[in-house]
């Protein structure tokens, strides 16, 4: 049986006849002076990478460059389409009332610039969602303070190579 968990990692049971909904997520790495772009949702302690769902129609790249502009205010690139992790994992949306299989991917991504456009956080659907944006230094990001549905497996992967 399936096993889904939120962002808390509370675990829920897939009710019978309940529909599970598909989701592809992208993630950026953007890195600046050693340290890894990051947010904290107002739901949860923990750091996460910024991105989200692609939208129907979205190209998988251009998705991320929204996400992380609605999420953190940075307006990025990526700088290549090969992504270095790639994932899936099992979800619940509380809030929604929804639950997903998401495929999760991470690419490498580059500032556009340096400025960072505040009136960018929290400019997509979630009017509220950021609650901080943050540049850590990735020795700081473990298993206690990251999201361990996509983050943490994100960052433990690249701290392995």
């Amino acid at each position: 049986m399936v096993v889904y968990y939120d962002a808390n990692q509370v675990e829920y049971q897939l009710p019978r006849g309940e529909q599970v909904h598909w989701r592809i997520s992208t993630y950026p790495l953007v890195f600046r002076d050693k340290k890894i772009l990051v947010i904290k949702p107002r739901w949860s302690d923990r750091w996460e990478l910024p991105g989200g769902g692609v939208e129907m129609g979205e190209k998988i790249n251009e998705a991320m460059v929204r996400e992380c502009y609605e999420e953190t205010g940075y307006k990025i690139m990526a700088i290549s389409d090969i992504p270095v992790y790639i994932g899936e994992n099992d979800f619940y949306i509380p809030t929604l009332k929804k639950f997903y299989h998401s495929i999760v991917m991470a690419f490498p991504a580059r500032l556009v610039s340096e400025v960072q456009d505040k009136h960018g956080i929290n400019s997509g659907e979630e009017k509220d969602e950021i609650r901080e944006v943050k540049w850590v230094p990735m020795a700081e990001l473990n298993e206690q303070n990251s999201q361990l549905m996509t983050t943490w497996p994100v960052i433990k992967k690249i701290k392995q190579t």
